[in-house]
């Protein structure tokens, strides 16, 4: 029996990247990351990632100042500066802004 968590396939726009926790870093999104998400410059190049603890997925914020925002069954929480919260519900989204532009990935888990 396989252990550690079931893979996630995290999406934005037109892409979608499945991840199955295998990777220790997780997958890192923001300007230039591996989840590339945009040019704009008012974006940290490191804004947060989702990674696998046990048998659990996390989304880190890995912003100094700017806070995400997680979105699960109709209820949103914020995640503050360099904090996680657990990925509990099957389909949630992964909000943030940087300037003036606002970014959604959608997360999905079996």
């Amino acid at each position: 029996m396989k252990e550690g968590p079931q893979p996630i396939t995290v999406t934005f726009v037109d892409g979608a990247h499945t991840i199955d926790g295998s990777e220790p870093t997780g997958l890192v999104f923001g300007r230039g990351a591996e989840l590339d998400v945009d040019s704009n410059p008012f974006m940290h190049r490191q804004v947060g990632r989702f990674v696998a603890v046990g048998d659990t997925w996390w989304v880190e914020n890995l912003s100094s100042w700017s806070p995400l925002w997680l979105t699960a069954d109709g209820t949103t929480s914020l995640v503050g500066c360099t904090e996680r919260a657990p990925l509990c519900a099957v389909n949630s989204v992964v909000s943030f802004e940087a300037g003036s532009c606002r970014y959604e990935l959608g997360v999905h888990q079996p």
